[in-house]
């Protein structure tokens, strides 16, 4: 409450609880035991705030707070006890449709707060409980998609992430198939342009392939696909070969190349055979 109106404090606050929340999951659990008169946890606070609309004249919440907020409540989505309250305070069904009309706006500057909620979709996508209810929430694949196609690049970075933490589940991989945008957005984000996303992209492609036959029945199906993943991989691997700073991002080429090793041998194909 003392950080109501005022901004250095509130900045200073979040980086505060950030920094106490962050890879510790009894400090995640503790804010649970902390409330406000109403009987409103420090989670159930953190969520009001992140979801407040801005209402005229109100201006809306500064980018880097808005972020920060968003920062706890990714590190509160990895924790089962924390992650029960976000379920219940609301914030899980409301960030896809968040992360959609930010997507969405015609604002150059909702992408990077796009891009914080897609973040926390990935946060909460890496557990499988939290895989399963963010799958069940109305639009909430969609907003992914759209955050792969979207312009700005951490947005897109956030979305694949986080669909390839959702391609491990059995619905996850289900949800990807039947989605007619999916698959071209992730091979779309293949290739030498931009590395670390073709390091994601192809992570998902590889965690959508794997122990599941039918998503190789119709990646081998479809000729677009296997065409699109071969030029690729031609590409990033001419890119390997050449001198170590041609690569803006030689960590993320490495990492694109060793999943595009494991698509080729889950798909029953010599990895060597996509080079000639």
């Amino acid at each position: 409450a003392i950080s109501r109106g005022a901004a250095a404090l509130r900045r200073a606050l979040m980086q505060l609880l950030c920094n106490y929340v962050a890879h510790c999951a009894p400090a995640k659990c503790s804010l649970i035991a902390y409330s406000d008169a109403r009987g409103r946890c420090l989670i159930a606070l953190l969520v009001r705030a992140a979801l407040a609309e801005a209402r005229p004249p109100a201006a809306p919440m500064a980018l880097p707070l808005w972020q920060l907020h968003w920062r706890c409540l990714q590190s509160l989505a990895t924790a089962a006890e924390s992650r029960t309250v976000l379920l219940r305070s609301g914030c899980i069904g409301a960030a896809p449709s968040l992360a959609h009309r930010l997507l969405l706006g015609a604002k150059e500057r909702d992408e990077p707060r796009a891009a914080a909620v897609l973040d926390f979709l990935a946060n909460l996508a890496f557990d499988a409980d939290g895989c399963t209810a963010l799958l069940r929430c109305d639009g909430a694949f969609d907003a992914l998609v759209e955050g792969l196609e979207s312009r700005q690049p951490s947005a897109r970075y956030a979305a694949a992430l986080a669909l390839r933490n959702v391609a491990f589940s059995s619905e996850g991989k289900t949800a990807l198939l039947n989605r007619p945008r999916a698959m071209p957005a992730l091979l779309g984000g293949l290739g030498p342009s931009d590395l670390r996303l073709s390091a994601l992209s192809s992570a998902a492609l590889w965690a959508l392939l794997a122990r599941s036959e039918k998503a190789k029945v119709a990646f081998r199906r479809g000729g677009l696909p296997a065409h699109r993943f071969a030029v690729a991989e031609k590409e990033l691997a001419h890119l390997a070969m050449r001198e170590p700073e041609c690569a803006s991002d030689p960590a993320a080429l490495r990492a694109a190349l060793r999943h595009f090793d494991a698509i080729a041998r889950l798909l029953g194909a010599d990895p060597g055979q996509l080079r000639a």
